[in-house]
């Protein structure tokens, strides 16, 4: 405490002693100013305007009587130098009149002049004549001291008649401008204005003096203002949150103050600053983190997760490496938050293929089966394309993963054949492997008809995308070589302006799942930002359309789904909704197969029946049917569409005795028959249970 007092005493004297300096440092500056301006105008007197009176010469004329005109000619000024100067005096006949012969004039000078030789003569009789002029030597009688001159004059009168002539008015100079002129350079014989030159120099110099110790107040002030800026830039690393550090840095950049930190805070500070961008090659080993600071390194890493984790290696590397133990207790806690946070990977659960949005579902009549409830018609869609809302929703879909046929396909490698009849269920089982996954998310593609080999890459192209719009945090899982072999993938199959375009298509809506805690989704969203930005680089830097061969193209996508974090087996299913053509399957299929193989992929092909192609070599070839031995799929089928839709009200609770039976019976173990026989019942609208003859007029409606 005393120390302080101290201090705060010193500080008070010192910032007195400077006020005091202030003030004479300010009178001097006025009067070496002064002093400069006085002696310039020293020397243009002394040197010019001076010298140019005294080397003047006035030329006065006096009429006289009879005719005749006194000329005189003098000096304006008779310098106080002791130098000599000449009055000339003539007389001149005016007209035809003949020149006087003699004309006698008397000259009374003033007390301040003297004649030459005769300092006590004040008067001189002179002898005038046209032919003979007659000049008056006077000399300064040097008696008007000071600086300011004296303006005399000089009396002419007639001698015999003492009536005055006239006067000649001249300037005597004073003793004191005298001796300004002679040193301010205006003695003659090219002599220097010494001092005034002394004069100048020396207040110039004081002038230098005062503007120095300016400069070193200016150059204090700037080092006080960096020196405050620089405490206020540490100090805003108590808030990682905000920018606050970087205004600080920018201010005195603005204001050129880096010159004034010392060498080691500047480095700091830029490496700081780095950190803040994303620049992890800046923050060293933990011995550089100590020289920084590990409060504002931790504050720097802690602002670089929430804003620019370009870097994730880096950033990983620099959070195992810092030693959280040395920190204070404020910025302990949020650095092991915001760390756990980070290596917790992605941000989203894989909630992937996208899901349709549920729907309600339609209703049977009132009254339908003389059921008294309205209950639901899951078979109300007879085509898979117009189910998918309840097929494949998020909550309780309705596709029946107990199909023999899903857990065959999910297992079987190479390339699979799936005949199946019209109304069997193939579209919807293409759906549920190439769209939607049939248990777990894979990356899967499905494709109708017959497909050539750009749909197929431009396919699962567009998955990609799809999975990045719903799942832009798995990003983070891409390394920078995945990263650019993705984005030659979606450039080569869609375009760079399509590319682009779905890149800018990324949903936010997870960030909910932050919630309140403004450092988990400050993270979660700078993470993804940025390795979105990463991708979408990577794309606008190919500068020309890559082309891949089958097997560079196979082999790419596998590595790309694995970057993502997908199982090493990819879906691809084409349903063709007819036939197999021989010559599309060995020009786009077949010759792939070894690629596919090779890579993973794993081709489905789903076709109608029809004659026996042996020139096609599958590695397996399935039938779906609804038979599986003695057991009745189809039933087992509508059941759980019943179940799914109508729990608790039973299915045969609609059905006479033997009706359900039948029904099954005439829809001939194809799901699709079943469901335009039980719609066409819904249209006959019956009010009592469905029995033989109502299926029998049912199916002579169709």
């Amino acid at each position: 405490m005393k120390t302080d007092g101290f201090e705060r005493f010193w500080q008070g004297v010192r910032k007195g002693w400077q006020a005091v300096l202030g003030v004479v440092w300010k009178c001097l500056e006025v009067l070496f100013g002064g002093l400069i301006l006085g002696a310039i105008v020293w020397v243009l007197l002394a040197s010019v305007v001076w010298p140019i009176e005294l080397q003047t010469v006035v030329a006065r004329s006096f009429p006289l009587e009879g005719g005749y005109t006194l000329h005189a000619r003098s000096p304006a000024a008779v310098p106080a130098d002791g130098q000599s100067v000449a009055i000339e005096l003539f007389v001149q006949a005016n007209g035809s009149q003949p020149d006087p012969a003699e004309f006698a004039v008397l000259v009374t000078l003033p007390a301040t002049l003297e004649v030459t030789g005769s300092p006590a003569q004040r008067q001189v009789t002179l002898l005038l004549s046209a032919a003979a002029p007659q000049t008056l030597p006077i000399l300064n009688a040097r008696t008007t001291g000071g600086f300011a001159s004296a303006r005399e004059a000089v009396l002419l009168s007639v001698v015999e008649s003492g009536q005055p002539i006239g006067q000649i008015a001249l300037t005597t100079e004073s003793v004191g401008r005298a001796v300004l002129r002679r040193f301010g350079g205006g003695g003659g014989n090219g002599q220097l204005p010494l001092a005034p030159l002394a004069t100048i120099l020396f207040s110039a110099f004081g002038l230098y003096l005062q503007e120095r110790r300016q400069r070193q107040l200016e150059s204090e002030k700037k080092r006080e203002r960096a020196k405050a800026l620089l405490n206020e830039f540490r100090d805003s690393f108590r808030d990682p949150r905000t920018a606050g550090a970087r205004g600080h840095w920018e201010k005195i950049r603005r204001e050129g103050l880096e010159s004034y930190l010392d060498p080691h805070e500047k480095e700091t500070g830029e490496r700081l600053l780095q950190i803040m961008d994303g620049d992890l090659g800046a923050a060293g080993d933990v011995q550089q983190l100590r020289e920084m600071g590990l409060r504002q390194a931790a504050g720097a890493l802690l602002y670089a997760l929430q804003h620019a984790p370009v870097d994730r290696e880096g950033l990983a590397r620099a959070l195992r490496s810092f030693p959280v133990e040395e920190l204070d207790q404020e910025l302990r806690a949020p650095f092991f938050e915001a760390g756990s946070i980070f290596h917790a990977g992605p941000a989203q659960y894989c909630d992937w293929p996208r899901r349709p949005a549920s729907r309600s579902w339609p209703k049977l009549p009132a009254g339908f089966a003389g059921f008294p409830a309205r209950l639901a018609n899951p078979f109300s869609c007879e085509r898979a394309e117009d189910n998918l809302a309840f097929l494949f929703r998020s909550s309780k879909p309705l596709f029946w993963f107990e199909d023999p046929l899903v857990e065959k396909i999910q297992d079987a490698a190479g390339l699979t054949h799936v005949v199946g009849a019209a109304g069997s269920g193939k579209t919807t089982l293409a759906l549920a492997v190439g769209a939607y996954g049939i248990r777990e998310p894979v990356m899967s593609c499905y494709l109708y008809g017959r497909p050539e080999a750009a749909d197929i890459r431009a396919g699962f192209a567009r998955r990609f995308c799809d999975f990045i719009q719903q799942t832009p945090s798995y990003l983070v899982k891409v390394s920078p070589g995945g990263r650019g072999l993705l984005a030659q993938l979606l450039v080569e199959a869609l375009g760079r302006n399509v590319a682009r375009t779905e890149l800018d298509r990324v949903s936010w809506e997870w960030l909910e799942r932050a919630g309140r805690d403004e450092t988990r989704r400050a993270i979660w969203k700078a993470e993804t930002r940025a390795q979105i930005r990463l991708l979408r680089e990577e794309v606008e830097r190919i500068e020309a359309s890559p082309v891949f061969h089958d097997s560079q193209w196979a082999h790419a996508l596998a590595l790309c789904a694995r970057e993502l974090d997908f199982p090493d087996r990819l879906y691809l299913a084409i349903d063709t909704g007819a036939g197999l053509d021989q010559d599309w399957m060995q020009r786009v299929i077949m010759s792939q197969r070894a690629a596919w193989r090779q890579a993973g992929i794993r081709g489905i092909v789903f076709s109608l029946p029809g004659r026996r192609t042996p020139d096609l070599d599958w590695d397996h070839e399935l039938e779906l049917t609804w038979r599986d031995g003695t057991r009745d799929l189809l039933a087992d089928l509508v059941q759980w569409y019943w179940d799914e839709s109508n729990r608790p009200h039973h299915l045969p609770d609609l059905f006479a005795e033997g009706g359900f039976q039948a029904l099954l019976l005439e829809s001939k173990h194809n799901p699709g028959r079943f469901m335009r026989l039980w719609n066409a019942l819904v249209a006959l609208g019956p009010g009592k249970k469905i029995d033989r003859p109502l299926i029998e007029k049912a199916k002579g409606s169709l």
